[in-house]
């Protein structure tokens, strides 16, 4: 409706509908540049070697947060949840503490791309307290606490829901508590189906006869506290686990490190079936203490010592096999930490004590991919502060304590590229976590992967999220402008 200055009359004038497709098309351009900016690389928190005190980066700007640990007692080891929308610190000790802490990532699914909501990390008003908590287990929807206990107290088992709609509120959603039970290093974990796993006690290191605190075996129970199968048959190989350190799983499989093999569990929820048996070991005098895994890689690597070897095994019914499976690694350069690349797992890395990083494919046996020069050398352990290896999405990061920085690397899928440096000069930076993305959310919402801004082309080349961003938003502005200049004089 337009108004004639002079005669005051008012007139209507149809203005063609082209014009108006032209201006649908320019919002739509621009509805994508701004989708264009939903990715992230999450934020990792990272701890400090010497007091209670967590980092939290913002791996999108670099920018370095603070969390005081006052009122804490000893550097905590940090875990993310099952979607690692939280992460959970845990302060081991006789009157230990787990704190929850929001990783500041909000997302909302939009199809083929999600809207992301980046804040500050926040922590939780929910805590866990319990006597030297020590184990955490995230997976299916549920983390389940361990409570070692000390010799003259007692474990005990908790679990409950920890995804981001959970979290809230004033309380956990509590799905199983279990114990006491006798004192031991031990695990628990959810198997699906609110059936769990809970480790058994050595009784004789309670009443002083043994000084190893380690446990002997597994009962699978269900959230009732009933006994569905019974793996602490010390008489039985293939039902027992003694001197059990180190757990993980993909998919209904479970594998346990035991003196003389790996543990198999098979748990089949659909028809809560249970059975197991135990892979002996291809050698003597060696045992295995730690797993890893990613849950969408049905290989699960666990780490053979000492000397230190990596043993690849591929979940199913059938044993690794030493020619295939074992790679072996020589004392001056063994390895000191290792981990999947958190988005798709395609990728394992393998930092060594002579200061390289590796990266493996072991989808189908040991592949070697590239190795990276990232520190001096180093010894590994030993109650001394040293490098730490932390995966990320389509990145690992690597904490200096010396040099107080934490390192960035960019893991592709055919080579390894230093990346930034953060200062992170108030602390000694030692282990952590990157939180702010599930697996499957980050496949569509990490930068870095092959639908996204950081993608890896024919040529070798990557543009920059900012780059990107400044061609959507240009194109944008163009098609409006067109629009809107139908409507000149």
């Amino acid at each position: 409706r337009s108004r004639d200055l002079g005669s005051g009359r008012e007139y209507w004038t149809k203005i063609p509908t082209m014009r108006f497709n032209e201006l649908a098309i320019a919002l739509s351009l621009l509805s994508v540049a701004l989708a264009a900016e939903e990715c992230t690389l999450g934020r990792l928190f990272v701890s400090d070697s010497d007091s209670p005190t967590v980092l939290a980066i913002d791996l999108d700007t670099g920018s370095v947060a603070s969390k005081s640990g006052s009122g804490f007692s000893a550097t905590p080891a940090i875990y993310a949840n099952s979607d690692a929308s939280h992460v959970f610190l845990n302060h081991r000790s006789e009157t230990g503490i787990v704190r929850i802490m929001h990783a500041g990532v909000s997302l909302e699914s939009h199809g083929e791309h999600l809207h992301i909501d980046l804040k500050d990390p926040e922590e939780l008003s929910l805590k866990v307290e319990g006597d030297m908590p020590t184990h955490v287990t995230s997976t299916k929807g549920e983390t389940t606490i361990f409570f070692d206990g000390r010799r003259d107290s007692s474990s005990s088992v908790l679990s409950f829901q920890d995804t981001a709609d959970k979290l809230q509120g004033s309380s956990l959603a509590r799905t199983f508590e279990y114990g006491p039970m006798d004192p031991q290093h031990g695990n628990a974990g959810p198997m699906g189906n609110n059936v769990y796993f809970v480790s058994q006690p050595n009784p004789e290191y309670k009443t002083g006869l043994t000084d190893s605190s380690l446990s002997t075996g597994f009962h699978i129970i269900d959230k009732d506290s009933n006994l569905l199968y019974d793996a602490n048959n010390a008489s039985d190989p293939d039902r027992s686990c003694p001197l059990y350190h180190g757990h993980s799983n993909y998919g209904e499989y479970h594998v346990f490190g035991c003196r003389d093999g790996i543990l198999v569990i098979r748990y089949i929820a659909a028809t809560n079936a249970v059975s197991s048996r135990l892979m002996r070991y291809h050698d003597s005098g060696r045992r295995t203490g730690r797993f890893f895994s990613h849950e969408e890689q049905p290989v699960i690597v666990a780490q053979h010592s000492a000397p230190i070897a990596l043993i690849r095994w591929k979940a199913g019914p059938d044993n690794y096999q030493p020619s295939r499976d074992v790679l072996e690694f020589e004392d001056t350069a063994s390895p000191c930490g290792a981990a999947f690349e958190k988005v798709d797992g395609d990728v394992l890395l393998v930092l060594l004590t002579n200061g390289t990083l590796m990266s493996y494919d072991v989808s189908s046996r040991w592949t070697y991919i590239h190795s990276l020069p990232v520190v001096p050398a180093f010894s590994c352990g030993g109650g001394n502060a040293y490098p730490r290896l932390i995966a990320g999405y389509n990145r690992a990061f690597l904490s200096i304590p010396e040099d107080r920085i934490v390192q960035e690397i960019e893991v592709w899928p055919t080579r390894l590229e230093l990346g930034r440096k953060f200062d992170v000069s108030a602390i000694r930076p030692g282990g952590g976590a990157v939180a702010g993305l599930s697996s499957q959310a980050a496949k569509i919402g990490a930068c870095g992967t092959s639908a996204s801004l950081y993608s890896d082309s024919k040529s070798g080349a990557s543009e920059t999220m900012a780059l990107q961003r400044f061609k959507l938003y240009g194109i944008a502005l163009l098609a409006g402008l067109v629009a809107l200049g139908t409507y000149a004089p």
